[in-house]
């Protein structure tokens, strides 16, 4: 299942969030994490497992928004990969907004590279 955050919504409908505008990362989230609909920074998360470079190639077309695949390396041993969540990089936990979240995964990591495929067509990651 996928989701946008409901106050990243209304950052977007307000122009308080630029999604093209600014760098936009992922974060590996493991079940410790428990989704709430009024988390709105990075701070809030928890059970992070590994965070990402800045997505590249971003488009918002038609209001799907979608990027291209990123591959996080050498991801630490030993985890479950249960969610995957989007946020703004401002460089402060407090103050990364978070975007959207993907759940309903399974993935252990083993200390490899982790790459992250995104859907490049009509669905993409979120639409608005």
């Amino acid at each position: 299942m996928s989701l946008i955050y409901p106050l990243a919504k209304v950052g977007m409908e307000t122009a308080q969030i630029d999604i093209m505008g600014h760098p936009i990362r992922i974060a590996l989230l493991s079940a410790v994490y428990i989704y709430n609909a009024v988390h709105q920074f990075r701070s809030s998360l928890s059970g992070v497992i590994a965070l990402s470079s800045a997505l590249v190639s971003k488009d918002n077309t038609n209001g799907v928004f979608r990027a291209a695949d990123i591959v996080l390396p050498s991801v630490t041993n030993g985890f479950v990969v249960t969610q995957i969540v989007g946020y703004i990089d401002t460089g402060a936990a407090a103050t990364d907004n978070l975007i959207w979240l993907e759940d309903g995964l399974s993935m252990r990591t083993n200390g490899a590279d982790v790459t992250v495929h995104f859907d490049p067509g009509a669905y993409g990651i979120f639409a608005l």
